[in-house]
């Protein structure tokens, strides 16, 4: 069985790529022009049995890198183009996929491609995910600018406007989304009483029959000729609109769509967010679990509590709930070693299910062998590929064990790893010192010159920040997020010279209004992305 499965979307009626001749990954191809409905597509991916899902486009030819998949992904970090299958089964859109929170790069992925022909009619869904994944805003609002968008639509619309920060558009998107959706189930449940007739006059579609390609052949009119009803995934819309609240300040309504959000499909994901969100208005991690705990009232999912506490980070609180487990849970075997280390709990960690394959990613079982075995790490480390080593490197970094991510340092290609590990960890003055370091000695790379701009950033050193970012977007004058980046130094400039100004004039009204224009223009820009955006986990670790 195939570790990964591609999901490939036809974009126009070039030629499709051919499979390498020694390709053994499965292909399954998305093309609603033939019939290949998105539940079909989502039946072959399961029978595939790939636990992960690469997502291609017809234009291009993609060199699949000899790894596991497994390793590149390390706890709740979402890739470029790779997909948990589970996840993908379960979404009712293909629109589904738009992520709503920043990606990192897939490691070793190298993509050709040939341009679109947009010009053809057909395959718009399949080009507004090719458009939205090459970040081309331009084509994505094209195909969105139309009358009647279904809800679908509407959410990959407030998605739009999210990336290209247009918040209170993304917000009034999104709220526009569910009220369609809402409809759009209506009117599905309303149908589904006519679904039984329709069945049974269509012979391929009894279960008890096999497909007959005439019969679909000759069915596939009557299906067309009624209107299409899609699926809808309410409870992603009101996670969406969740989070176009918050950045917009709305923060009963941000609080109340992951509620909504929760309720439609219970998950840690919608909690996760509403706690993250508290703290970032300044609630401690206890009080934002305590006032969720308090909504939930009775809940007796105790693996909900478990993974919401282990992810704000009251891990000790996690512990005791696992303790308290009348049952073995080995689903939840990862958030158990993870306590047990960020609390020192370092023998159990090791001597945890000794001899047996709980881990659900190869790197936590390597550490746990590292620290049972007390052995010499680059010995250990002898026979991995360059994205093993890296990930065992991101992973000990989360599990604050530096000393052992600094000696795997030497063995791995990319330069200044430990650094960059760092520095997407939160820990931004141990990654500065190194930046730093690399900066004296001529070896600084130019992500390294942004990731050290934006650490100054963050320490309100904004005219050193300024120098720094507008150097790198020197070299890469393209990046509109670099762009934004080096604009919102800028501004924090402004913002200190209006502000010193109103202390020698303040009762001038001029200065007071643009004083305000630049503080409303600074917080819309740092909702852009354009900065790293750390979770709140990361956030703690900012003077670590």
């Amino acid at each position: 069985m195939s570790e990964l499965a591609i999901l490939l979307f036809q974009v126009d009626d070039g030629k499709l790529p051919l499979p390498e001749a020694d390709n053994r990954v499965p292909i399954v191809l998305y093309h609603p022009d033939i019939g290949a409905g998105w539940q079909e597509v989502k039946t072959l991916l399961e029978n595939t049995g790939a636990p992960k899902v690469l997502l291609q486009f017809s234009n291009e030819t993609i060199s699949v890198p000899a790894h596991h998949w497994k390793d590149t992904d390390w706890r709740r970090r979402r890739h470029v183009r790779l997909y948990d299958a589970a996840e993908m089964i379960r979404s009712e859109s293909p629109l589904d996929l738009i992520r709503l929170t920043p990606e990192l790069p897939l490691p070793g992925l190298r993509i050709d491609e040939r341009s679109v022909d947009s010009s053809e009619s057909g395959k718009e869904t399949a080009r507004m995910l090719y458009f939205f994944s090459t970040r081309n805003w331009e084509q994505v609002e094209t195909l969105l600018t139309k009358d009647r968008l279904n809800a679908n639509e509407l959410f990959a619309l407030s998605c739009l406007y999210d990336k290209t920060n247009r918040f209170e558009e993304a917000y009034a998107a999104s709220l526009e989304a569910l009220a369609v959706a809402e409809e759009q189930t209506r009117i599905v449940r309303a149908a589904s009483a006519d679904a039984a007739d329709d069945t049974a006059a269509i012979p391929f579609l009894d279960p008890n029959m096999s497909p007959d390609p005439q019969h679909a052949a000759a069915a596939r009119p009557a299906l067309h000729s009624k209107p299409l009803l899609q699926l809808v995934d309410l409870a992603k819309i009101w996670l969406a609109h969740g989070l176009h609240a918050a950045k917009c300040g709305h923060e009963q309504q941000a609080v109340t769509a992951f509620q909504m959000a929760f309720a439609k499909k219970n998950g840690t994901e919608p909690l996760y967010m509403w706690a993250d969100e508290l703290m970032r208005r300044g609630r401690t991690a206890e009080e934002a679990y305590t006032s969720i705990d308090k909504w939930l009232g009775v809940n007796n999912n105790e693996e909900l509590h478990i993974r919401l506490l282990h992810r704000i980070g009251l891990f000790e609180k996690a512990l005791e709930k696992l303790d308290r487990l009348t049952t073995p849970a080995p689903q939840l075997t990862c958030e158990r070693f993870d306590c047990l280390i960020r609390t020192g709990r370092f023998p159990e960690a090791a001597a945890q299910l000794q001899g047996t394959e709980p881990y659900e990613f190869p790197s936590e079982k390597r550490i746990s062998q590292l620290l049972a075995d007390g052995c010499d790490i680059t010995a250990a480390a002898a026979g991995l590929e360059q994205t093993q080593l890296q990930a065992l490197q991101e992973r000990a970094v989360t599990l604050r064990l530096f000393v052992h991510a600094e000696t795997l340092e030497p063995l791995i290609a990319e330069p200044l790893s430990f650094a960059f590990a760092l520095f997407r960890n939160g820990y931004v003055m141990r990654a500065a010192t190194r930046f730093l370091q690399a900066l004296r000695e001529q070896r600084l790379t130019p992500e390294g010159y942004r990731c050290l701009g934006e650490i100054l950033y963050h320490r309100g050193a904004y005219e050193q920040a300024s120098g720094m970012l507008e150097y790198v977007l020197s070299l890469s004058p393209d990046d509109a997020s670099l762009r934004t980046a080096a604009a919102l130094a800028g501004l924090r400039q402004s913002e200190a010279l209006l502000n010193e100004s109103m202390h020698i004039f303040p009762s001038s009204v001029f200065l007071r209004e643009e004083a305000e224009k630049v503080t409303a223009g600074i917080k819309r820009m740092e909702q852009s992305g354009a900065m790293t955006r750390w979770c709140w986990e990361e956030r703690a670790n900012f003077h670590a």
